[in-house]
């Protein structure tokens, strides 16, 4: 489990990577990080307990209200809309994208980065 859980994250875009580390480490996050950050991790599985958990360590947590917009960012509270990250110029324009690599030049939006990456580490480090 993990090295699946491994893979996983190394299989996330430079700006995906960036703000998880932001969020793990307790620093300062903007709004469409947040944001960013949650729709992406909700939209390729992770719990929203486990997401909520990401934040933890931020100096303005609040398990009641974190959970809640983890929950309505993944539909199962509020309008029922379960949103997805922005696309990468979203990100440009907001200064979110960080770290870019040449998959990056590439591709229009975060889950297109991903999914390619799982494609590629499956193909050279198949599971046992």
């Amino acid at each position: 489990y993990k090295a699946e859980k491994r893979r996983g994250i190394q299989s996330f875009p430079p700006c995906i990577e960036a703000m998880y580390d932001a969020a793990s480490k307790g620093k300062h996050m903007s709004h469409i990080a947040r944001f960013t950050l949650t729709s992406f991790l909700v939209t390729i599985g992770m719990t929203p307990e486990k997401v909520a958990e990401s934040f933890k360590t931020s100096s303005d947590y609040n398990a009641r209200l974190t959970r809640y917009q983890v929950e309505h960012i993944a539909g199962s509270k509020g309008s029922g809309t379960r949103y997805t990250p922005p696309s990468c110029s979203t990100l440009k324009t907001h200064g979110a994208c960080v770290n870019s690599d040449q998959l990056c030049s590439r591709v229009r939006h975060p889950l297109r980065y991903y999914i390619l990456k799982q494609q590629a580490d499956t193909k050279n480090n198949p599971p046992p």
